[in-house]
């Protein structure tokens, strides 16, 4: 029987958006501001992998809405990579429609706080 899982996979974000912090803060010299962009990057390529294993398994699954919103939060880059790098989620096209409006919703955030 396949169950969801419920937020476990936003846990598990938060555990290795900190690991990531740690690490870039306390290693490598570099502006912290890398990593709101390297902390939710590898976060999404780790909930890619755990889901195409869970999916491979058939373990509970991560939902849609928990990518969606890893995505929002900056982990698109993430998504995108883990999608080509796992060949997950490549054939549904309701998901990869709901991530492009996503990324146009991101990039147009980041224009509008560019020019302002």
């Amino acid at each position: 029987m396949i169950r969801r899982i419920d937020f476990r996979y936003l846990v598990a974000h938060v555990i290795i958006s900190l690991i990531a912090y740690a690490v870039f803060y306390y290693t490598i010299p570099i502006d912290p501001r890398y990593f709101l962009l390297a902390a939710p990057t590898l976060s999404a390529i780790f909930l890619m992998s755990f889901d195409k294993l869970s999916a491979l398994q058939g373990w509970g699954r991560v939902p849609e809405r928990g990518f969606m919103l890893i995505a929002f939060l900056g982990g698109s880059l993430g998504i995108l990579l883990g999608m080509n790098l796992f060949r997950h989620k490549t054939s549904k096209l309701s998901f990869q429609f709901k991530f492009v409006l996503v990324l146009i919703v991101q990039i147009a955030l980041v224009l509008w706080w560019v020019q302002t």
